[in-house]
């Protein structure tokens, strides 16, 4: 895609675009999972590693203001003096800026980033737009943003007038449980950005505060826990389970509880894969792929043959 950045566009964008607010789930936080703690799980570490080689780097002048552009399209614009310390003093000089984009399925399995959102209390799939995770830093301690004080673009192919802005916690596992904001989304054509004929576009909106950004909504379908089968001794400690719904772009991870592995609310009916990823002993790697249909209460039985990492990285990225 050819990116032509528009700065005085986004700025004039940013006028129609409402104000950051609290999250509207904020008081209602969902349950913890009951699954055993999975911290040493070596799988969790590679993916963290592809998190990190997924963090991009940029500098922001803060007194001016600027943008960084992501290689998978994202582009962030900082205004003028947006910028301050965590006492609130404003920043001046130069920031170091680090972004993060998951766009597609597969880079929410490769970087273990699920679009599990806060639904009262109950984590449920939801349909992404993408993810972003924006930080922002200066000699080497961590600054942040006014209201109002940046504007996140996200690119798409298919406008989807339903998509709402969610804001994500991450837990200790790398885990992000997200929670709906009150923010508005502006869809900004691709003739604004493209003059190539290439039919795309941005969901845009203001930020009041950095860290991880998703453009979602809960898809309107009754839902359901799934139960994954895996063999005896793939247990929390040396495998990873995602249930991947590829029409709605949502993932969900799996946590480990008296024998299974559980997904959280998954919408019914839609066509699904069941991925997993184990690690044995010796540093062998094995992986499952199992196509399904969301069912009610369904319990899932999978087997695992021998792979690769890059053979498994291609396999998700074939999903």
């Amino acid at each position: 895609m050819k990116i032509k950045h528009l700065l005085l566009g986004l700025l004039a964008a940013s006028l129609f675009v409402n104000a950051c607010k609290k999250n509207e789930d904020e008081n209602s936080t969902p349950s913890p999972s009951p699954g055993t703690p999975a911290a040493t799980n070596p799988i969790r570490a590679y993916l963290a590693d592809n998190l990190n080689d997924a963090r991009q780097s940029f500098t922001v002048n803060a007194s001016t203001g600027g943008g960084v552009q992501g290689s998978g399209g994202c582009h962030v614009q900082f205004a003028p003096g947006a910028f301050r310390s965590a006492t609130g003093a404003i920043i001046t000089g130069t920031v170091q800026v680090k972004l993060i984009e998951v766009l597609s399925i597969a880079d929410m399995v490769l970087l273990n980033k699920q679009t599990a959102g806060n639904y009262g209390g109950e984590l449920r799939m939801l349909t992404s737009g993408g993810e972003v995770k924006i930080e922002a830093s200066q000699g080497g301690n961590e600054v942040f943003i006014v209201p109002n004080g940046a504007v996140v673009s996200i690119p798409g192919s298919n406008v989807d007038p339903q998509m709402r802005v969610f804001s994500g916690t991450e837990d200790s596992d790398g885990d992000v449980t997200w929670n709906m904001t009150e923010d508005s989304i502006v869809v900004q054509d691709s003739a604004v950005w493209d003059t190539t004929g290439v039919n795309w576009f941005y969901y845009q909106f203001t930020a009041d505060s950095l860290n991880w950004l998703n453009c979602d909504y809960f898809p309107a379908a009754s839902v359901t826990t799934m139960d994954i089968d895996a063999p005896d001794g793939f247990d929390a400690g040396n495998t990873m389970v995602w249930l991947v719904v590829p029409v709605l772009n949502g993932v969900l991870g799996g946590w480990y509880y008296n024998g299974l592995f559980t997904t959280y609310q998954a919408p019914i009916g839609y066509a699904a894969v069941v991925v997993a990823l184990h690690q044995d002993a010796d540093d062998n790697y094995f992986s499952s792929f199992t196509n399904i249909t969301v069912a009610t209460g369904m319990t899932v039985p999978i087997t695992f043959l021998p792979t690769t990492l890059a053979q498994f990285e291609a396999d998700v990225n074939a999903l």
